[in-house]
């Protein structure tokens, strides 16, 4: 995996000319990346509204036209987001804050307000911003100062950054970059659809949310692109910043439309068994508790053993499913009777089996809700700090804490496959959630079985399971065909 080392472009930047160049990727997003020489790129903050403006309407003044992300990239050069290496979430006059000197942030938000001023003086007088760029309206100076002010700021963090200087840049964040790598290579992979069919498709009187996946694939060239937020929320999960929305794709249809682009080739869909529950486990001290959901298939099946008499049927299982989910997270017992069918007295029952078997998570939870109340957060392995509010309850706190830990988990597996499969036919082509997919070339059907060993490998000492599901097209895989 490509390792981050800003050092060498750092030193070669220094003197030479800045040429700000917008882009637009192959999945529609669009940012401003400043190109010092030949040698290095960065993103500038593409979330602010001024910085998307001068890539919707570029001005001869200050950059040049609209180049694709490939173009940039040609030489072999990474576009380095600044955003990525401190965590994702902060805007630049926000991380200037927090690790620069108080004037280049006082520079940055001046300078911000002086276009948000310019926007109100447009609105003021009646120009229509959907036909007039208020770049080309505003003084060329004040753009070039601006674009200026930032660009400055975002070397001085990247440079701050490779030192070590950044205070609050934990191990997690650190991390971040390597799955940033990872998921840039899932982007540039793209999902391969049929045209055909979703043409036919649309001929059809479909639901809303279904007619715009197919027309999205109609109006490709044969693939479609994703955009994503590798920093995503609060908790890590990954989020889609444009293009095609893998993470809602309907069941259905619309995933027969996702089909291999090998001559018999398959999707694969490698799916994490419960891995927030896991998660819970695989946190908890005791060693015996632990090694009752190590590695096992199904963990609803293994609860499900522990807590009821007789053979864990589909229907048993399913019930205590709905007891888990409670008994972890909160909820009514008139809740849990309505979806189980049970009656009250046996809910009652249930729930007193699971205070003997289950008192491990329950001790878990109680633990980590005092110190998180205390702290303002909870404390991830990783070293990930995931605020909670005062009156967050037990469990809300304890799903902020599984959701965080299902999330490094599953970046790290896509960090080790995505590695994995770099020289291979098959490639990682989306996740949604949870779910790894898979591109499969026919003669690789054996790399699956090393890829489920790769996203099995034990985390903390504890072993999470993924399920394997295939087929011609990611409807067979995952719908059953």
């Amino acid at each position: 995996m490509e390792e981050l080392d800003l050092r060498p472009v750092l030193d070669a930047a220094r003197g030479k000319p800045v040429v700000l160049v917008p882009f637009k990727d192959r999945a529609g997003g669009r940012a401003v990346a400043m190109l010092a020489g030949t040698c290095f790129d960065f993103v500038l903050d593409p979330a602010v509204g001024f910085v998307n403006e001068v890539a919707r309407e570029a001005s001869h003044v200050v950059c040049y036209d609209h180049r694709d992300l490939d173009d940039i990239c040609s030489s072999g050069k990474t576009i380095y987001d600044v955003k990525i290496l401190y965590g994702g979430e902060k805007k630049l006059f926000d991380l200037a804050r927090d690790y620069l000197d108080p004037d280049m942030a006082r520079n940055i938000l001046e300078r911000e307000q002086n276009y948000t001023a310019h926007v109100k003086a447009c609105n003021t007088a009646g120009i229509d911003l959907s036909r007039h760029s208020i770049i080309r309206l505003m003084p060329p100076r004040a753009v070039q100062s601006l674009l200026k002010v930032r660009a400055i700021a975002t070397m001085a963090l990247f440079e701050k950054a490779q030192r070590g200087e950044t205070c609050d840049l934990g191990e997690d964040e650190r991390g971040t970059w390597p799955f940033a790598l990872a998921l840039r290579q899932v982007e540039y992979a793209g999902i391969k659809v049929d045209v055909a069919y979703a043409a036919e498709k649309l001929k059809e009187d479909l639901p809303k949310h279904e007619r715009k996946f197919f027309v999205n694939m109609s109006e490709s060239d044969g693939f479609v692109h994703t955009l994503f937020n590798p920093a995503g929320g609060k908790t890590g999960r990954i989020k889609v910043e444009s293009g095609f929305n893998c993470m809602t794709i309907p069941h259905g249809a619309v995933r027969k439309g996702i089909v291999s682009r090998h001559e018999g080739g398959q999707i694969v869909a490698f799916d994490y068994n419960a891995i927030d529950y896991r998660s819970i486990v695989a946190s908890i001290e005791d060693p015996d508790f632990r090694k009752l959901y190590d590695g096992v298939d199904d963990f609803h099946t293994r609860t499900c053993q522990m807590v009821l008499t007789g053979p864990p049927e589909k229907l048993r299982r399913d019930i205590i499913k709905y007891f888990s989910y409670v008994y972890i997270y909160g909820g009514s017992d008139e809740t849990l009777s309505a979806k189980t069918k049970l009656s009250m007295e046996k809910v009652h029952k249930v729930k007193a089996v699971m205070d003997r078997k289950l008192r491990p998570i329950a001790d878990f939870r109680r633990k980590l809700a005092v110190q998180a109340r205390v702290d303002g957060f909870v404390m991830l392995p990783n070293g990930r700090k995931i605020p909670v509010a005062g009156d967050d309850h037990d469990g809300k706190i304890i799903g902020l804490y599984a959701q965080g830990f299902s999330s490094w988990v599953f970046e790290q597996a896509l960090i080790r496959v995505v590695h994995y499969l770099r020289d291979k036919q098959s490639k990682v082509i989306f996740t949604v959630h949870d779910e790894l997919d898979i591109d499969m070339h026919p003669s690789e059907g054996k790399e699956m079985l090393v890829v489920k060993t790769l996203m099995e490998q034990p985390v903390e000492g504890f072993t999470f399971r993924a399920n394997l599901k295939k087929g011609k097209t990611y409807g067979d895989a995952t719908d059953g065909g």
